[in-house]
């Protein structure tokens, strides 16, 4: 398989060597944004779980009608 490349073909005649050449930086912009988008979406779903289990963990440790675990009443 020839390249038709040679070691005297000028480097001004030969075109890029890899796909999208060109889109670099519009593809890492798009990169950037969806990884900060994954953060975002990724934190906003972690804190609602962490609030339903934190509110769950509340209801399981304080008595019916009253607003103290049951370790410190008397």
């Amino acid at each position: 398989m020839n390249t038709g490349l040679t070691s005297f073909s000028n480097p001004g005649d030969i075109g890029p060597l890899y796909p999208f050449a060109g889109l670099e930086v519009p593809l890492v912009i798009i990169g950037v944004a969806l990884w900060i988008l994954f953060h975002v979406i990724a934190t906003r779903d972690e804190n609602r779980e962490w609030e339903e289990a934190d509110a769950a963990f509340d209801a399981s440790i304080l008595l019916p009608g009253s607003d103290e675990p049951p370790h410190m009443r008397g």
